[in-house]
């Protein structure tokens, strides 16, 4: 029987050196697969095929919150606003 597998989706390659390195000290470096998707656009591109993966166990993501929040979710609340 195939290990399933448990996956790490982030933005880059920055985002993978922090994410490596924050797992290590817990877990065998085999334990979970870091994977960087060059992007915001191309990790949300990838979502439905990574979630299909037959031998998945658990996925997580993880993505910075650096960039204009409005451009990612157009329509969602401006910080500091209130939601009525």
């Amino acid at each position: 029987m195939q290990a399933r597998e448990s996956v790490v989706l982030v933005e880059g390659p920055d985002d993978r050196h922090v994410i490596h390195n924050l797992l290590k000290v817990q877990l065998p470096a085999s334990a979970i697969t870091i994977k960087a998707k060059e992007g915001i656009a191309n990790l949300i591109g990838t979502l439905s095929v990574e979630l299909r993966a037959s031998d998945l166990c658990h996925l997580a993501i993880v993505v910075d919150a650096d960039t204009d929040n409005q451009a990612r979710r157009p329509g969602a609340p401006k910080c500091g606003s209130s939601v009525s």
